[in-house]
Protein backbone atom coordinates (compact mmCIF):
# COMPACT_ATOMS: atom_id res chain seq x y z
CA UNK A 1 0.00 0.00 0.00
CA UNK A 2 1.13 3.32 -0.87
CA UNK A 3 2.62 5.55 2.26
CA UNK A 4 1.29 8.76 2.72
CA UNK A 5 4.58 10.66 2.32
CA UNK A 6 4.71 8.95 -0.85
CA UNK A 7 1.19 9.76 -2.40
CA UNK A 8 2.07 13.75 -1.51
CA UNK A 9 5.01 13.97 -3.73
CA UNK A 10 3.26 12.42 -6.59
CA UNK A 11 0.00 14.83 -5.70
CA UNK A 12 2.78 17.42 -6.12
CA UNK A 13 4.07 16.40 -9.08
CA UNK A 14 0.92 16.32 -10.60
CA UNK A 15 0.06 19.81 -9.60
CA UNK A 16 3.23 21.26 -11.14
CA UNK A 17 2.29 19.06 -14.24
CA UNK A 18 -1.08 20.46 -14.34
CA UNK A 19 0.32 24.24 -13.95
CA UNK A 20 2.67 23.81 -16.63
CA UNK A 21 -0.28 22.09 -18.95
CA UNK A 22 -3.01 24.73 -18.29
CA UNK A 23 -0.29 27.45 -19.26
CA UNK A 24 0.75 25.90 -22.26
CA UNK A 25 -3.20 25.72 -23.24
CA UNK A 26 -3.55 29.13 -22.15
CA UNK A 27 -0.69 30.52 -24.21
CA UNK A 28 -1.98 27.81 -27.12
CA UNK A 29 -5.53 28.66 -27.29
CA UNK A 30 -4.85 32.91 -27.26
CA UNK A 31 -2.19 32.04 -30.13
CA UNK A 32 -4.39 30.53 -32.05
CA UNK A 33 -7.26 33.04 -31.82
CA UNK A 34 -5.50 36.34 -32.07
CA UNK A 35 -3.06 35.31 -35.01
CA UNK A 36 -4.14 37.89 -37.87
CA UNK A 37 -5.38 35.96 -40.80
CA UNK A 38 -4.12 37.43 -44.28
CA UNK A 39 -6.17 39.21 -46.55
CA UNK A 40 -8.20 37.18 -48.52
CA UNK A 41 -7.62 36.42 -51.95
CA UNK A 42 -8.59 39.17 -54.37
CA UNK A 43 -12.00 39.08 -55.41
CA UNK A 44 -12.62 38.63 -59.35
CA UNK A 45 -9.13 38.96 -60.06
CA UNK A 46 -8.17 37.68 -63.44
CA UNK A 47 -5.47 34.63 -63.95
CA UNK A 48 -2.70 36.77 -65.11
CA UNK A 49 -3.59 39.31 -61.95
CA UNK A 50 -3.26 36.03 -59.63
CA UNK A 51 0.14 34.53 -61.19
CA UNK A 52 1.60 38.10 -60.85
CA UNK A 53 0.32 38.18 -57.34
CA UNK A 54 1.73 35.14 -56.36
CA UNK A 55 4.55 35.54 -58.18
CA UNK A 56 5.79 38.18 -55.81
CA UNK A 57 4.54 37.09 -52.58
CA UNK A 58 7.64 34.67 -53.10
CA UNK A 59 9.87 37.92 -52.40
CA UNK A 60 7.08 39.90 -50.38
CA UNK A 61 5.29 37.44 -48.63
CA UNK A 62 1.86 35.66 -48.75
CA UNK A 63 -0.77 38.59 -48.66
CA UNK A 64 1.43 41.56 -48.69
CA UNK A 65 0.97 42.64 -52.39
CA UNK A 66 -1.88 42.72 -54.47
CA UNK A 67 -1.46 43.42 -58.70
CA UNK A 68 -4.03 44.87 -60.70
CA UNK A 69 -4.19 45.03 -64.49
CA UNK A 70 -6.23 47.83 -66.31
CA UNK A 71 -7.06 48.10 -70.02
CA UNK A 72 -6.31 51.60 -71.52
CA UNK A 73 -8.93 52.68 -74.48
CA UNK A 74 -5.64 52.13 -76.61
CA UNK A 75 -5.32 48.42 -75.81
CA UNK A 76 -1.60 49.36 -73.71
CA UNK A 77 -1.69 48.09 -70.42
CA UNK A 78 -1.91 49.42 -66.72
CA UNK A 79 -0.31 47.26 -63.80
CA UNK A 80 -0.64 48.63 -60.38
CA UNK A 81 1.55 46.46 -57.51
CA UNK A 82 -0.15 47.58 -54.21
CA UNK A 83 2.30 46.69 -51.51
CA UNK A 84 1.91 46.38 -47.66
CA UNK A 85 3.72 48.65 -45.67
CA UNK A 86 4.46 45.93 -43.04
CA UNK A 87 6.41 44.05 -45.65
CA UNK A 88 9.04 46.75 -46.12
CA UNK A 89 11.41 45.04 -44.51
CA UNK A 90 11.69 42.68 -47.64
CA UNK A 91 10.76 44.99 -50.23
CA UNK A 92 13.47 44.83 -52.83
CA UNK A 93 12.73 48.39 -54.71
CA UNK A 94 10.81 48.93 -57.90
CA UNK A 95 13.34 48.02 -60.02
CA UNK A 96 13.79 44.29 -58.70
CA UNK A 97 9.92 44.06 -58.80
CA UNK A 98 9.92 45.28 -62.22
CA UNK A 99 12.45 43.06 -63.79
CA UNK A 100 10.59 40.02 -62.17
CA UNK A 101 7.08 41.44 -63.43
CA UNK A 102 9.14 41.83 -66.44
CA UNK A 103 10.30 38.25 -66.35
CA UNK A 104 6.27 36.64 -66.03
CA UNK A 105 4.81 38.92 -68.53
CA UNK A 106 5.42 41.24 -71.29
CA UNK A 107 5.71 44.65 -70.53
CA UNK A 108 5.56 46.74 -73.76
CA UNK A 109 6.72 50.20 -72.71
CA UNK A 110 6.65 51.35 -76.45
CA UNK A 111 3.16 50.82 -76.69
CA UNK A 112 2.03 52.78 -73.57
CA UNK A 113 2.16 49.90 -71.07
CA UNK A 114 3.02 50.82 -67.22
CA UNK A 115 3.57 49.49 -63.99
CA UNK A 116 3.04 51.51 -60.98
CA UNK A 117 3.93 50.50 -57.26
CA UNK A 118 1.65 51.79 -54.75
CA UNK A 119 2.59 51.35 -50.56
CA UNK A 120 -0.30 51.52 -48.49
CA UNK A 121 -1.46 49.76 -44.64
CA UNK A 122 -3.39 46.58 -45.42
CA UNK A 123 -6.07 45.96 -43.14
CA UNK A 124 -5.39 42.93 -41.40
CA UNK A 125 -8.27 40.72 -40.62
CA UNK A 126 -8.88 39.29 -37.35
CA UNK A 127 -11.02 36.81 -35.64
CA UNK A 128 -12.49 33.91 -37.04
CA UNK A 129 -12.07 30.36 -35.84
CA UNK A 130 -8.50 28.95 -36.53
CA UNK A 131 -7.83 26.22 -38.57
CA UNK A 132 -8.41 22.67 -37.80
CA UNK A 133 -4.54 21.24 -36.40
CA UNK A 134 -4.34 24.16 -34.22
CA UNK A 135 -8.23 23.40 -32.87
CA UNK A 136 -6.85 20.33 -32.32
CA UNK A 137 -4.19 20.79 -30.79
CA UNK A 138 -5.90 23.20 -28.00
CA UNK A 139 -8.14 20.30 -28.04
CA UNK A 140 -5.56 17.95 -26.93
CA UNK A 141 -3.80 20.04 -24.39
CA UNK A 142 -7.37 20.87 -22.43
CA UNK A 143 -7.75 16.93 -22.49
CA UNK A 144 -4.44 16.68 -20.99
CA UNK A 145 -5.31 19.11 -18.28
CA UNK A 146 -8.72 17.21 -17.39
CA UNK A 147 -6.76 13.54 -17.16
CA UNK A 148 -4.01 15.17 -14.88
CA UNK A 149 -6.59 16.72 -12.61
CA UNK A 150 -8.55 13.45 -12.38
CA UNK A 151 -5.38 11.76 -11.44
CA UNK A 152 -4.82 14.62 -8.68
CA UNK A 153 -8.48 13.62 -7.54
CA UNK A 154 -7.31 10.07 -7.05
CA UNK A 155 -4.16 10.76 -5.75
CA UNK A 156 -5.54 12.79 -3.16
CA UNK A 157 -5.92 10.86 0.36
CA UNK A 158 -9.20 11.58 1.72
CA UNK A 159 -9.45 12.09 5.38
CA UNK A 160 -11.08 9.74 7.38
CA UNK A 161 -14.07 11.33 10.19
CA UNK A 162 -12.28 11.44 13.59
CA UNK A 163 -14.42 8.75 15.87
CA UNK A 164 -16.36 10.87 18.63
CA UNK A 165 -13.67 10.86 21.75
CA UNK A 166 -16.26 9.44 24.27
CA UNK A 167 -17.40 6.54 22.51
CA UNK A 168 -13.55 6.18 22.23
CA UNK A 169 -13.41 5.96 25.91
CA UNK A 170 -15.60 3.84 26.00
CA UNK A 171 -14.67 1.25 23.74
CA UNK A 172 -11.24 1.01 26.09
CA UNK A 173 -12.56 1.56 29.07
CA UNK A 174 -13.06 -1.46 31.44
CA UNK A 175 -16.89 -2.72 32.30
CA UNK A 176 -17.54 -2.05 35.24
CA UNK A 177 -19.30 -5.05 37.55
CA UNK A 178 -22.36 -5.11 38.08
CA UNK A 179 -23.84 -4.67 42.44
CA UNK A 180 -24.51 -8.30 42.18
CA UNK A 181 -21.22 -9.80 40.49
CA UNK A 182 -19.41 -8.48 43.37
CA UNK A 183 -21.78 -9.02 46.15
CA UNK A 184 -20.89 -12.38 44.95
CA UNK A 185 -17.23 -12.42 44.58
CA UNK A 186 -17.01 -10.94 48.28
CA UNK A 187 -19.74 -13.57 49.66
CA UNK A 188 -16.76 -16.16 47.85
CA UNK A 189 -13.99 -15.03 49.60
CA UNK A 190 -15.29 -14.94 53.09
CA UNK A 191 -16.62 -18.28 52.96
CA UNK A 192 -12.94 -19.68 51.48
CA UNK A 193 -11.14 -17.81 54.38
CA UNK A 194 -13.59 -19.01 57.26
CA UNK A 195 -12.86 -22.88 55.43
CA UNK A 196 -9.13 -22.10 55.84
CA UNK A 197 -8.10 -19.39 57.91
CA UNK A 198 -3.86 -20.28 58.15
CA UNK A 199 -4.22 -20.70 54.38
CA UNK A 200 -6.03 -17.07 54.10
CA UNK A 201 -3.31 -15.89 56.59
CA UNK A 202 -0.23 -16.99 54.45
CA UNK A 203 -1.65 -15.39 51.39
CA UNK A 204 -2.43 -12.06 53.07
CA UNK A 205 1.22 -12.19 54.33
CA UNK A 206 2.75 -12.51 51.18
CA UNK A 207 0.66 -10.81 49.25
CA UNK A 208 1.65 -7.62 51.82
CA UNK A 209 5.33 -9.07 51.39
CA UNK A 210 5.45 -7.91 47.98
CA UNK A 211 3.66 -4.73 47.92
CA UNK A 212 6.54 -3.64 50.49
CA UNK A 213 9.22 -4.88 47.84
CA UNK A 214 7.21 -3.41 45.17
CA UNK A 215 6.84 -0.29 46.84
Amino acid sequence: MMSAASMNRRTVWLALALVLALGLTGLRAATAFSNPQPPAQMVGASPLEQRLTGLLETVLGQGQVQVHQALRPDESRAFLVMINTQASNADPGDAALTQLLTSAVFVDTVAGDTVTFDRVAFASATGGLPNRAALLEVFALVSLCILIGAAMAVETPVPQPARNEQSLRQSVKPQDSSPVDRSAAHNLIAQRISEDPARATQIVRRWLGSRVIDT
